[in-house]
């Protein structure tokens, strides 16, 4: 992960978890949160049928092409953020992003968006 998406995802998870009353600490914590990050190279096709190719009276010769076809290739990344509790190490909570990968800067917002978008979906904090 570039450094400048590393950032973006350390600093939109204080942010965010802050927001929802939980504090980083560096010493006994109830919750770990564990990445998991991996990519996968991605093809997409798409074909027009086009508009037939007529030659005056004759029509088109055999053979003839009558479309196109795009071929695109791409990176798709996904982002899996796991909330661990400290004591049980049980799953309390997953959340993921998937996108294209694209420059760092881009990689950086889209993981500040996906981070906001998932803590929303946190379950709501207990006192015990």
């Amino acid at each position: 992960m570039a450094p400048s998406v590393e950032a973006a995802l350390r600093d939109s998870l204080r942010t965010q978890l802050y927001a929802r009353g939980i504090i980083e600490v560096s010493e006994n914590a109830d919750l770990h949160v564990v990445r998991h990050v991996s990519t996968k190279q991605k093809v997409t096709v798409h074909q027009s049928p086009g508009v037939p190719y007529r030659y005056g009276r004759y029509g088109a010769w055999a053979g003839a092409s009558y479309g196109y076809t795009d071929v695109s290739q791409y990176t798709e990344g996904t982002l899996i953020l796991d909330f661990v509790d400290a004591k049980t190490q049980k799953l309390v909570f997953r959340g993921a992003i998937t996108g294209t990968v694209g420059k760092p800067e881009t990689n950086a917002e889209r993981i500040r968006e996906g981070v906001e978008k998932f803590i929303q979906n946190y379950p709501a904090i207990v006192a015990h």
